[in-house]
C-alpha cells in the first residue's frame, strides 16, 4: 500500500512512503522497555502482600491489557492459544488458571467463558460428516473455527457431583465434528485444569482425568493436568453451617461448619500449582514458537 502526501506549501516536493510491516512497533519487542514494565510489577505484586483481592483485581486488568495488545498487524485476531473455562462463577480460580497459563505463553490468545455463550450438546445429527463443520445453530461453530486455527487448547472445569460439570462436558463433546474423519485437533497441545473440592474429596481427580482424556482422545498432546483446591458452594449460599445437606462437615469436619474466611481457597496461593501453569504456558510458547 503506498500513502501519498502532498504539501500545501509552495516548493514542497511529493512524499511518497511505502506502508510495509516492518514500520509498525509491538510493545512487547521493545526488549527494554517491556523488561522494566514487568520489574515494575513484580514490584508492585509484593508490595500488595496478602491483600489477595487486590491481587485479583491486578490479574484481571493484566489480563485484559495482554488480551487487547494481541493483534496482528492488520487489526484481525489470530490466537495461536486458547483458553476455555467451564467455570460459571464470574472471574473464578479456573478462569484464573486458564488465564495465566494463556500470559505465561507469550502467545495471541483468546480466553472464552462457556457461560456467558451459547454452546449446547451435540445432537448426533452427523450434520458435519463431510465437512467437519458443526450445523447446530449456536456459538460452538464460530468457536470451533478458532479452535481449529489454534496451535493450543487449555481447557478447565470443576468438579461437581464426582464427575466434570456440564458447560465443560458439552464443549468436549461438540468437539467430535473436528476429530470425525480428519482428526483435525491432531497434534495439538493441550493442558487440563479442574477445579473441586479437594482436600481428599473425591471428584476432583476424576474431573482432571476427564478432561484429559477428552483431549487425548482428540489427538492431542496433552501436556499436563492441573488440579485447583476451590471452595464448596456451601460456603456461600448463607445455609452452608446450618443445612443437613451441607457440604461442609464432609470437607471440613462435622465440628468445623462455621463458614470462616481461612477455608476459602486461591489459587495464587496454590504456590506448586500456580508455579506449573507458569511453566506449561511457557512450553507451549516455545513450542509453539518453534
Amino acid at each position: 500500500m503506498v500513502a501519498q502526501e502532498k504539501a500545501s506549501r509552495p516548493g514542497c516536493a511529493v512524499a511518497t512512503a511505502e506502508v510495509t510491516p516492518d514500520k509498525l512497533c509491538r510493545v512487547e519487542d521493545q526488549s527494554e522497555i517491556w523488561e522494566q514494565a514487568l520489574a515494575l510489577g513484580r514490584v508492585i505484586w509484593a508490595k500488595l502482600g496478602s491483600h489477595c483481592g487486590c491481587k485479583r483485581q491486578l490479574l484481571t486488568l493484566y489480563y485484559k491489557i495482554r488480551a487487547s495488545l494481541r493483534h496482528t498487524g492488520d487489526g484481525s485476531m489470530q490466537p495461536q492459544i486458547i483458553g476455555i473455562s467451564g467455570s460459571p462463577i464470574a472471574n473464578s480460580n479456573t478462569d484464573r488458571l486458564v488465564q495465566a497459563i494463556l500470559a505465561a505463553s507469550g502467545l495471541p490468545s483468546e480466553f472464552v467463558k462457556l457461560s456467558e455463550i451459547n454452546v449446547g450438546p451435540c445432537r448426533a445429527c452427523l450434520g458435519c460428516r463431510s465437512d467437519n463443520i458443526c450445523k447446530v445453530d449456536d456459538d460452538f461453530p464460530a468457536l470451533a473455527a478458532k479452535v481449529r486455527g489454534a496451535g493450543a487448547l487449555v481447557v478447565g472445569g470443576h468438579a461437581t457431583y464426582g464427575t466434570m460439570n456440564g458447560f465443560t462436558k458439552l464443549f468436549l463433546e461438540r468437539l467430535f465434528s473436528l476429530r470425525h474423519r480428519e482428526g483435525l485437533n491432531r497434534g495439538k497441545l493441550a493442558v487440563a485444569v479442574a477445579t473441586g473440592n479437594g482436600r481428599g474429596r473425591p471428584g476432583l481427580e476424576a474431573a482432571s482425568e476427564q478432561i484429559a482424556h477428552s483431549l487425548a482422545w482428540e489427538g492431542m498432546e496433552v501436556l499436563g493436568t492441573l488440579q485447583i483446591t476451590g471452595n464448596p458452594k456451601c460456603l456461600v449460599c448463607g445455609y452452608g453451617s446450618t443445612c443437613p445437606m451441607s457440604a461442609l462437615p464432609r470437607v471440613f469436619g462435622p465440628d468445623n461448619t462455621e463458614v470462616t474466611p481461612d477455608k476459602f481457597c486461591q489459587v495464587e496461593d496454590q504456590t506448586e500449582t500456580w508455579e506449573k501453569a507458569q511453566a506449561l504456558g511457557r512450553e507451549i510458547g516455545a513450542r509453539l514458537a518453534n
